[in-house]
């Protein structure tokens, strides 16, 4: 169990517990944070924002059958509150459409409508069966999910009444996977089937607007069914070489339909139809591959080289029912790299990579509504490299971690890729033009993660401090790279001790964004300006744990 107290009046909770008699075992997990004030306010309404309040639960039950047959049952279920990302403010410098700037801190907002997450309740549940053989095993899995959001937002985030949004949304999935593993000396083989349906669903998505012709609710229903059929096989060249090869075929099927009706107030009377009914369908079969090979250059070093084929079939935009679906993407990804442990306390790990998209989708903001396009192509060549140290020390513990990320992402081919720009009174005027040589978006040149932890006895306890420092090169938000998110880094850290009868307490002090940057978790250009929501501050607090 743990229990902490942190910035904000923040509380949060956790409870595990686990058993089990003869060949049956559970356990559940407890979870709940309940932030009680907002980072921000909204100064038009005066109303505490950004707020975060979540529950969750997960329990599973394991079963034994006899020692060849397991069955595993998990289920959880979880609802938040938060309206963390719906309260959002003009990016910094910009003017939202109306003439409208931002005052106050980054975390206030000028909404004429309140962010909220009116309900956010999702569960599901899985059964997994494994039967065990000389040379194998087979494997049954089937699951379902439902998640089911209702949330509310200002679309441009100004005092005035122009676009706000409510949102009824529900998303269904079901799946069922059968699997065969199995060893033939030096051939090892994975093989299956996979089907998946899922049903998406507006109902609906409302408009409400001081201009009466604006007042409408979107209804709109995408079904997906997806089957596919996959075998891998590696086999051992050698004792220190492996050769791995792996197809897989893929069919998805999509339908749609939709319907846009007049809202009250609207000229045309509550409940009239404006556009649709609509109904398409589309289908999408597309053949994916693998093939690697890895070698031991010595007992803790081994390199490897692959090269894979990825594949994610159209869709349907449900915010915008008149709109054709975007064509599949996909993906050839070529990789070398090498995994080692050069000594007890030293492990190092590198790739490089070069990455080839065709079909690339992407979505932007126009008006109220959410654009699906397609770029063209585009190529990410990079590398990561990781560190983990742990030298000896005279008195305790030492572990040092670092890892660092090189980049280099272009749009190849993007003619008529999506341009905005600013208008002199408020909000972007939305333009097309050539992208190609213009930086993917979310991709930074180099970012750099290190951490350590030191640990040391004191008295019949141990004390133990953490730190861990990030930092992002910056990024663009967009394909046009006018909004970008500047450099940034983030310090997190944490002093702990751990005492009791086999170290069964502990008791921490800890502070997240200790430099309090103000970097952001989304960024929007649209016609009614260019919007953004900031990562949480700054926050610090304490907490006890007993195991």
């Amino acid at each position: 169990a743990s229990l902490s107290y942190s910035s904000y009046e923040t509380v949060e909770t956790a409870l595990y517990v686990s058993g089990g008699h003869g060949p049956v075992a559970a356990d559940i997990a407890i979870y709940n944070r309940d932030q009680g004030r907002g980072f921000g306010h909204n100064l038009n309404t005066g109303v505490e924002e950004s707020r975060l309040k979540e529950t969750a639960i997960r329990a599973s039950l394991a079963w034994e059958i006899s020692p060849n047959d397991k069955l595993r049952l998990p289920a959880d279920w979880g609802d938040n509150r938060s309206d963390m990302g719906l309260a959002r403010r003009n990016y910094p410098g910009s003017i939202l459409i109306g003439n409208v700037t931002g005052l106050g801190g980054r975390y206030d907002t000028r909404s004429s409508y309140p962010a909220r997450q009116l309900n956010s309740d999702y569960w599901g549940g899985s059964a997994r069966y494994r039967h065990g053989m000389d040379n194998g095993e087979i494997v049954l899995l089937s699951a379902f999910r439902n998640t089911l959001l209702v949330y509310q937002f200002d679309q441009e985030s100004t005092p005035a009444r122009l676009a706000d949004v409510t949102i009824t949304q529900q998303t269904k999935t079901w799946q069922n996977e059968a699997l065969v593993n199995a060893d033939f000396g030096r051939l090892h083989l994975t093989t299956g089937a996979f089907v998946f349906k899922a049903t998406s669903r507006f109902y609906p998505q409302s408009i409400r607007s001081a201009t009466p012709a604006s007042n409408f609710d979107v209804y709109s229903r995408q079904r997906t069914t997806s089957y596919a059929a996959f075998a891998q096989i590696t086999f051992d060249l050698t004792d220190a070489t492996r050769l791995t090869a792996g197809g897989r075929y893929t069919v998805d099927r999509r339908r749609f339909n939709g319907v846009r009706r007049a809202a009250a107030g609207h000229p045309s009377g509550a409940g009239a139809v404006l556009i649709g009914p609509r109904a398409d369908k589309t289908k999408a079969s597309e053949p994916t591959w693998r093939i690697s090979i890895d070698h031991d250059l010595a007992e803790q070093v081994m390199i490897y080289a692959s090269y894979n084929r990825g594949f994610k079939s159209g869709s349907y935009n449900l915010t915008d029912i008149t709109a054709a679906p975007v064509n599949p993407e996909t993906l050839d990804a070529f990789e070398a790299g090498f995994k080692s442990q050069l000594a007890s306390y030293l492990r190092l790990n590198g790739s490089a990579f070069h990455y080839k998209y065709k079909d690339i989708q992407l979505q932007r903001q126009a008006g109220t509504a959410q654009v699906f396009l397609n770029a063209g192509s585009g190529r990410i060549n990079g590398g990561e490299l990781e560190l983990t140290l742990a030298p000896p020390v005279p008195v305790g513990a030492l572990t040092l971690t670092s890892a660092v990320s090189v980049l280099d992402a272009k749009y190849t081919y993007f003619p008529s890729g999506p341009f905005s720009v600013p208008n002199a009174t408020g909000g972007n005027t939305n333009q097309a033009r050539d992208l190609a040589g213009f930086t993917m978006i979310r991709s930074p040149k180099w970012t750099l993660a290190a951490g350590g932890t030191y640990s040391v006895p004191v008295g019949s306890g141990d004390l133990s401090v953490n730190v861990n420092y990030y930092y992002n090169d910056g990024f663009f938000w967009d394909p046009d790279n006018r909004l970008r998110q500047r450099p940034y880094d983030v310090v997190n850290a944490q002093v702990a001790f751990t005492f009791g009868e086999e170290g069964r307490y502990k008791a921490r002090v800890f502070g997240t964004n200790l430099g309090d940057t103000g970097y952001f978790t989304a960024a929007t250009a649209g016609s009614l300006g260019d919007i953004v929501s900031y990562a949480p501050p700054r926050m610090y607090g304490v907490g006890l744990e007993v195991a």
